[in-house]
């Protein structure tokens, strides 16, 4: 699993991104919304790192031919922007129960599947033409309040979505699954993909990659589709450091990455997957792994995590 480690930029560190491939520097704006504070920041990214552990244990375990699903109780309102076309209508501590746009319903479970299914509502509303009213049964303390936006298409495209931050309530599979997430201090939904391929990995005899060190990076909804990540260079020098042959990325994000790997002269073999299926097929493929088998791969064998390197926010 790769991952990208931000901090602000301190003179040393200002001095590592002149000198260094793996630090880049970027404006504060393009990490943490304008408007949201550090702490509010690392609240949200807990959570998608929360949404997206659940997302995947549930697609592997579906992938392994069990039964599972999610559910959640929600989604709670971490942050709200002032520009965002909800401000003054939600705030911090709301828990957004259903939504409802045209003739489309909803629940919230990870930000990706609210995000897909959202937009899909909107367009099939009115092809994006003219705004639509969205509606939100949503628990605020110990009442139900009913709240109504009206979205433009331009707002689909906000950074974040609608300008809210939202994080699953109490999200969880059904029936409870045999598994367990160490803490840490990874936030973020980046990893589904990496972390459903390692369950399979565990469930499954033998050795999933075929004895090669495989990296890779990509959300994970309850659809099982893999969705776009950001720092993708960063992730595949960090990969190509500890050599890693083979990396899987969105397929949204493969022509870029592709382009990253050849400007870069990377020895990866950079491999585009859409769904949690079709990536443990491309690893089972013979021109990704060999056919050496390793007895088990259980649960209790080390993790091996690659970091992507540093961003510094200025």
């Amino acid at each position: 699993m790769t991952t990208v480690r931000a901090a602000r930029a301190t003179p040393d560190e200002l001095w590592k991104a002149v000198t260094r491939d793996e630090v880049e520097i970027v404006a504060r704006d393009y990490l943490i919304p304008r408007g949201m504070d550090d702490r509010t920041y690392e609240v949200w990214a807990a959570g998608a790192m929360r949404e997206s552990q659940s997302a995947a244990a549930q697609q592997a375990w579906l992938a392994l031919g069990r039964e599972a699903r999610l559910t959640a109780d929600g989604a709670r309102v971490i942050w709200v922007s002032r520009w965002s076309p909800a401000g003054g209508r939600l705030q911090a501590g709301d828990v957004i129960r259903s939504w409802s746009l045209g003739d489309r319903t909803g629940v919230y479970l990870t930000s990706g599947q609210f995000e897909r299914e959202l937009r899909a509502a909107f367009f099939r509303a009115g092809g994006g033409l003219r705004p639509a009213r969205l509606e939100l049964d949503v628990r605020r303390e110990d009442r139900a309040v009913r709240v109504q936006v009206q979205l433009k298409a331009a707002d689909l495209s906000s950074w974040p979505f609608l300008g809210l931050a939202l994080a699953a309530e109490n999200l969880r599979t059904d029936p409870p699954l045999p598994l367990t997430f160490p803490p840490g201090d990874i936030g973020g939904p980046s990893g589904g993909l990496m972390l459903a391929l390692q369950i399979i990995d565990d469930f499954t005899p033998g050795d999933l990659t075929g004895g090669r060190i495989v990296a890779g990076s990509g959300t994970i909804g309850p659809d099982g589709v893999i969705g776009p990540v950001g720092g993708i260079e960063l992730k595949l020098r960090a990969a190509a450091g500890v050599g890693a042959e083979v990396f899987l990325v969105p397929s949204g994000d493969f022509e870029q990455a592709q382009a990253a790997v050849e400007r870069l002269g990377l020895s990866l073999i950079c491999v585009p997957v859409s769904d949690l299926t079709e990536a443990w097929k491309k690893l089972e493929g013979a021109s990704l792994t060999s056919e050496r088998r390793a007895a088990y791969n259980g649960p209790d064998l080390g993790r091996r995590v690659a970091a992507a390197g540093r961003v510094l926010i200025c």
